[in-house]
């Protein structure tokens, strides 16, 4: 039998050290994203927060502009959504969005160092 030239990848050959650090690395990213996400929902959905303090104003404007933001925000959604569908290539943007969340986990972050709240 001939032998093969095919070799199987070594598990030491060509990381070292940098596997490890890679994952830590790749971990603290995520974790970024997700105080990102979490920071965001609680300053928006929190009582107080960018949502009801917004929702609270234009109620005291008019009960009917809450539903005309409702109903705007829907078809905004549906209309995006349908953007998306229709054009393949849109998705590959999404980058820009987790590179803006790791930015805002990072001042997350950064805040709950220096004062112990988002």
């Amino acid at each position: 039998m001939g032998t093969s030239k095919t070799r199987k990848a070594s598990a030491s050959g060509g990381q070292g050290t940098n596997g490890p650090i890679a994952d830590a690395l790749s971990i603290a990213l995520i974790c970024l994203v997700a105080l990102g996400i979490a920071g965001v929902l609680y300053k928006a959905l929190a009582s107080g927060g960018w949502l009801t303090t917004a929702l609270d104003q234009a109620w005291s404007k008019s009960p009917w502009l809450v539903w005309l933001i409702g109903f705007g925000s829907a078809a905004s959604l549906a209309a995006g959504k349908w953007w998306l569908d229709r054009n393949p290539g849109a998705g590959r943007r999404s980058e820009a969005l987790v590179y803006a969340l790791m930015a805002l986990g990072l001042f997350f972050f950064f805040k709950l160092l220096v004062t112990g709240s988002l």
